[in-house]
């Protein structure tokens, strides 16, 4: 797999990387990433791939990332919740 291009983003890193015929964006924010991969033939070049990335999908993969943010950040405080202390009793 190597990198062939990226986009510019003024939040996110967005890399294409290709393997095989095969393209793959990796957009990330920093603590999460989200990567989409397409088969050979889906999309002919990398121009193809960063017209794939346009305002729509963009606002669909912040959607899926505040998801993330939300699922994790819900469960880290279920882990670091203060367990019910069973002390044992002093006379």
């Amino acid at each position: 797999m190597r990198i062939v291009g990226a986009i510019e983003h003024p939040v996110y890193k967005i890399t294409i990387f290709e393997m095989n015929s095969r393209y793959s964006i990796k957009i990330e924010n920093g603590e999460n990433e989200q990567t989409y991969k397409f088969r050979e033939g889906q999309l002919a070049n990398v121009q193809a791939v960063k017209n794939f990335v346009d305002d729509q999908v963009m606002s669909q993969v912040d959607q899926v990332f505040q998801k993330m943010d939300q699922l994790k950040s819900k469960r880290l405080s279920e882990l670091m919740a203060p367990k019910d202390l069973d002390f044992p009793t002093i006379i």
